[in-house]
């Protein structure tokens, strides 16, 4: 018998199959042209504050986008397929990401600005958003219905 995939989930394997494109074009930047790599990850994060740790693994940041295409693909895959370990993949990360995210929130009391407080509240009811619907008793039930789960296998 086959479960259907609920459209939700489709769009999550989607946007992880998006992240890999990503990775694989960043892969092929930090290889063939690492300068303009260092320019466009310091331009899409003002500051600096984002990409000053990916930028000080100098030629080595090859591995770390090697290492995310594998994973990223994965839980793609997993979720394409409804794997219940790409489920809660998602569910612990965007988890975290709410966390981290809440945590810059209350730091942007010291350094407040409007694009950055409603950058924040975005990912803040995004993270909500994804934790909500992955928790959905339907969406739930269709990861459930496959093998290879970490409930899936307790279940039957």
């Amino acid at each position: 018998m086959s479960v259907a995939r609920p459209v939700g989930v489709s769009i999550l394997a989607v946007l992880y199959s998006l992240g890999v494109a990503s990775y694989s074009i960043l892969l092929i930047l930090s290889l063939a042209l690492p300068r303009t790599l260092s320019d466009l990850l310091t331009s899409i994060s003002p500051g600096d504050s984002g990409p000053a740790m990916l930028l000080s693994m100098g030629r080595g940041i090859f591995v770390y986008f090697a290492v995310m295409i594998i994973v990223v693909g994965a839980v793609a895959w997993g979720m394409w397929t409804l794997r219940n370990w790409a489920r809660w993949f998602t569910i612990v990360i965007t988890a975290i990401s709410l966390v981290a995210t809440l945590v810059g929130l209350a730091s942007l009391a010291g350094n407040f600005t409007v694009p950055g407080a409603l950058l924040l509240l975005v990912r803040v009811g995004l993270c909500v958003l994804v934790l909500w619907y992955l928790f959905k008793p339907g969406v739930r039930s269709a990861f459930l219905g496959k093998q290879g789960g970490f409930e899936s296998a307790a279940v039957a």
